[in-house]
């Protein structure tokens, strides 16, 4: 019993050898060096021998390589100079996303100077196809620290994306999922990606978006690619400060703001003493949230109307605010108001959807703003 016992582990154990090996061959560096002529390629897998060619090196392959491997090309900026300053150590999969692991080569001698370092990585096509995005660790000079800036002035994103991340790091970004059209993902004003439709029991859930955040600051754009989007909720928010503090459906202002400040004034009457300023078309909601948002306004639903609140968040904690019916009333309540935040002034624009119905029977353009309530139905 007892031999037959040892034959059994010695099989199991060696099938498990033999499928780690396997999987060990999926993943291997070919190529680890200094290097600035790649910047083109930066992030491309290259799945055919023409493509192979574009790298401009001998990496000793042939066309049949390709048959079931491809090149995936990673560039980062280095504080070395050198050849082989990085090798490979392992790999795991985690969530569609393939994280390589390399360490530092102490055995070689370095120039100390910044510059762009490439290494090449051969991905078996199988494995790379079930994946979205390849991350790699264990470089110096990476794990620093560098802030997000997310700019979602339509409400996109619907998960917690923090303020800050170490290079290296994997941001994943999720929206609804949205019939019909597609949603681009820009970093730094850059076209990045697509989202990645993900289901969940057969059904599909939302879009997902995969960053490697680099060793700089980097801001979180989506844009809509085409058409535009219909989204009846009442009462819905879209809030524009001086800074986010990465609350969800709050932006920050566009840059060219103040550039826009007469032409509000003089085709809105839309100054520093407004506190509501009811919109009337969906052409002038167009024009007044591009000028605010620097965006293109995308939710375009003729059953509703927007109103224009501006008011005065005593610290960040009241930036973010919701709105409510109460009676025949509409209540301004801050989700955050028991949190501390920065006990500074922020001027804040709230865009409020609110039904035709209700606009047209309600709202006029003496709306007040009283304490806590911006206008009482008569």
């Amino acid at each position: 019993m007892r031999k037959s016992l040892v034959i059994v582990l010695i099989l199991v154990l060696s099938l498990f050898l033999i499928s780690c090996e396997d999987n060990k061959d999926e993943v291997k560096l070919l190529y680890s060096e200094s290097n600035n002529t790649l910047t083109s390629l930066e992030g491309c897998f290259l799945k055919d021998y023409e493509e192979y060619e574009l790298l401009n090196l001998d990496l000793g392959l042939d066309e049949d390589f390709f048959t079931d491997k491809g090149l995936y090309v990673y560039l980062f900026m280095n504080n070395n100079l050198g050849k082989d300053i990085y090798k490979f150590k392992s790999y795991q999969l985690k969530t569609r996303v393939l994280e390589i692991t390399c360490y530092e080569n102490d055995n070689i001698l370095v120039s100390p100077a910044f510059g762009t370092y490439a290494m090449i990585f051969e991905i078996s096509k199988d494995l790379y196809e079930s994946i979205n995005v390849v991350a790699v660790k264990g470089l110096v000079g990476m794990g620093n620290t560098y802030k997000v800036i997310i700019k979602d002035s339509n409400n996109f994103i619907i998960n917690n994306i923090k303020s800050k991340y170490s290079s290296g790091d994997v941001i994943v970004v999720r929206t609804e999922i949205l019939t019909d059209v597609s949603v681009a993902l820009y970093v730094n004003d850059e076209f990045h990606s697509l989202g990645t439709a993900i289901s969940e029991n057969g059904e599909y859930v939302y879009w997902e978006y995969y960053i490697i955040m680099p060793n700089k600051d980097i801001s979180i754009t989506l844009k809509l690619e085409d058409g535009f989007l219909s989204k009846p909720e009442e009462l819905e928010t879209i809030t524009f400060a001086d800074d986010s503090y990465q609350y969800h459906s709050v932006n920050t202002f566009n840059e060219k703001l103040d550039d826009y400040k007469e032409y509000l004034k003089s085709e809105y009457v839309i100054n520093d003493e407004t506190l509501v300023y009811a919109i009337d078309t969906n052409d002038k909601y167009q024009d007044i949230f591009e000028i605010i948002s620097g965006d293109k306004a995308i939710y375009i639903n003729d059953d509703y109307r927007y109103l224009l609140v501006r008011r005065k968040a005593q610290s960040s904690s009241f930036i973010k605010a919701n709105y409510s019916y109460t009676n025949s009333s509409i209540m301004i309540e801050y989700p955050y108001k028991d949190k501390p935040g920065n006990d500074a002034i922020f001027i804040c624009y709230d865009f409020v959807r609110v039904s035709l119905d209700v606009f047209n029977e309600y709202v006029n353009e003496t709306i007040t703003l009283e304490i806590k309530w911006f206008f009482v139905r008569q």
